[in-house]
Formats: structure tokens, sequence, C-alpha cells
């Protein structure tokens, strides 16, 4: 039998380009705050947000805090992992007044890795006044709810931990 291959066609798979590794000298405070300044929070708001891990998405949660001058009666924030800048953005919004109540949920991967490093960094800057609490489970959620004190109840989730990735990531 007498076989013919039609080599003459186009395949429809891709080498897709190789992801450009954004380091950690380039995460600036500023694209949070860009970020914060688009979204104006009101009542039934909805916001869709493709992120291209030029920020910190820890550093998005204070910008957005400290741009309303929000009070926070409570945040309950659960992650898979951050970092120490994470950890430091959080105290200034212990420190600055703006929380008075702040739950912490990592990973237990997480907390497994740092016990001796950030697990005590984070009760050092964090656990202060006993307005925090931090507990490890096995999550991989990555969720952020505030409730301010003037009503405000609001909850952003979505693929981001506190800490970026050269990863596009996203929330609502």
């Amino acid at each position: 039998i007498d076989v013919k291959i039609n080599n003459k066609f186009s395949t429809r798979y891709i080498n897709p380009p190789q992801s450009i590794e954004i380091g950690e000298k380039y995460l600036k405070y500023k694209n949070a705050e860009k970020l914060a300044n688009d979204i104006i929070i009101d009542k039934k708001s909805r916001y869709f947000v493709i992120i291209d891990g030029s920020f910190f998405f820890g550093d998005f949660i204070e910008a957005l805090i400290v741009k309303n001058n929000w009070f926070c009666k409570k945040i309950v924030i659960s992650t898979l992992s951050m970092n120490q800048n994470n950890v430091d953005s959080l105290a200034n919004l212990l420190n600055g007044n703006y929380v008075e109540s702040l739950d912490l949920i990592v990973s237990d991967f997480f907390f497994a890795h740092e016990r001796s490093v950030l697990i005590p960094y984070i009760y050092q800057c964090l656990d202060k006044g006993d307005k925090f609490q931090l507990a490890a489970a096995g999550t991989h959620c990555k969720l952020c709810i505030i409730e301010t004190d003037c009503g405000k109840k609001i909850v952003i989730h979505g693929s981001a931990n506190l800490r970026t990735s050269s990863n596009i990531e996203q929330f609502m």
C-alpha cells in the first residue's frame, strides 16, 4: 500500500514564550497604589483584576486601606504563603492604627517551612496589643476580608498569594 503523507499543514500547538522573571527590586509599592487609586469601593461595586506581578499583592491591601483612610474593625487574610515585606506591610497597618483586629491564616506547608525564620518574625512584628491571631491550616485559599468602621464589608479573593510571583494573577 502506498501511503501519502501531507506535511504541508500548520499545527495548532505552539511553544509559549518564556515568562519574564521580575526581580524583587522592581516590585514597587507605587504600582499597588496606582491600582488602589483606580478602584472605588461603593455599595455593590465589583472589580475583576488581572495583575502582572509588578507589586506584592499584600501591598495592594495596604494601599487600598491607606488610600481610603479606613479604620478596619477586622481583617482576615488567608494565604498559601507570604514574605517579610508582607509582614512589614501588615505591621504598617497595625502601627498606623488602621486595624483593630487582624487574623492571619497561612498554609501548614508554609508554617512548617518558615517555623524558624518568618513565623517568629510575624509574631515579633504583629503580635502587639492583643490585636493579632495566627492560624495554620491545610489551606490553599487566598482571600482577604475587611470590615470597616464605616460599614463597608469587602472580600478580595483570587489566585494571588500575599507575596508575588512571576505569574499573571487574578482577583476579584
